[in-house]
């Protein structure tokens, strides 16, 4: 059952989707992702085995898969409102990331005038 303060995103506590996805998205600052489907998808697999250093591949369908796409979107919703990550306007459309990541991001998008 959740905390009250998990699902209003208050309280110095994460929660163990927020923990989980937050070691993810600092573990690979090679990546971001949109709170689209098949991102959070790709989040769902690879919470499966974390270390590896890729994304697994969509076929790998396993029913191990924890979280859901909702509990996703809430997690890094969460932990952008909370400072924890960051994101990134890049033609229109917002990526998040590590605070890592969207660093590297913004160093490598185009400049615009």
């Amino acid at each position: 059952m959740p905390r009250i303060d998990h699902i209003l995103g208050e309280g110095s506590e994460l929660a163990k989707s927020q923990v989980d996805v937050l070691a993810l998205l600092e573990r690979h600052p090679d990546y971001v992702f949109q709170m689209q489907p098949a991102d959070l998808f790709e989040i769902q697999l690879w919470l499966i085995d974390p270390s590896t250093d890729e994304p697994p591949s969509g076929f790998a369908l396993d029913t191990r898969l924890g979280y859901t796409i909702g509990t996703l979107r809430w997690a890094l919703s969460t932990l952008h409102a909370r400072g924890k990550i960051s994101s990134i306007k890049l033609y229109r459309r917002t990526y998040y990331g590590s605070h890592d990541a969207i660093k590297r991001a913004t160093r490598m998008a185009p400049k615009t005038e």
